[in-house]
């Protein structure tokens, strides 16, 4: 887990170096990085771990799992219109799912499709749809995923970003659940 995250780390550092310009027709790449945080409780799911939908979703301290440290890099590639396409990596620990104590490490990858609904604003708000996979300890499942976003771009080429997105898992042996991520958006 500790090589995972500092590579992801490492990741971050390199492509900050680097000259971005903006994520147009011309200069379609994004690259963004932060923290997540992983929360089973408010999904109405039939299991042990979740809530019901929407049940203190904001409650991060009782429920979200956080990290310390860089736990997602995100790379998005704009096609047009308003659409693009991203692919996600994220690696964490969860130390609770709803009311339950646990000690597992958590590895994610999605791919979306998003949809900006803005554009040359400040704010820039997104949906997004698509498809990942997570382990976390000795399981793994598929996901559908939906979500929404923020993009508020503080100069023309780096923001700030968050977004959540519900992880549905079709397995009964799989654990439905919100990923929040927050961070910097470099375009």
């Amino acid at each position: 887990m500790k090589t995972i995250k500092s590579l992801m780390t490492l990741v971050a550092i390199l492509a900050l170096s680097f000259g971005v310009q903006a994520q147009d027709a011309d200069n379609r790449f994004s690259f963004s990085t932060g923290f997540t945080g992983v929360d089973a409780f408010p999904t109405n799911a039939t299991n042990d771990y979740a809530g019901a939908l929407f049940q203190d979703f904001f409650k991060a301290g009782d429920n979200w799992n956080v990290a310390p440290s860089v736990t997602y890099i995100q790379g998005t590639y704009y096609l047009e219109n308003g659409f693009s396409v991203a692919l996600r990596g994220s690696a964490s620990s969860i130390s609770k799912l709803g009311t339950q104590s646990v000690k597992e490490s958590y590895i994610g990858a999605d791919a979306s499709v998003r949809y900006n609904f803005l554009s040359d604003t400040k704010f820039d708000p997104y949906v997004l749809a698509g498809a990942g996979k997570y382990w976390m300890g000795d399981f793994s499942s598929g996901t559908v995923n939906l979500g929404a976003g923020l993009n508020i771009w503080i100069t023309d080429h780096l923001g700030l970003t968050y977004d959540s997105t519900f992880k549905h898992t079709p397995t009964s042996y799989g654990v439905s659940h919100f990923q929040h991520a927050f961070g910097i958006v470099i375009r």
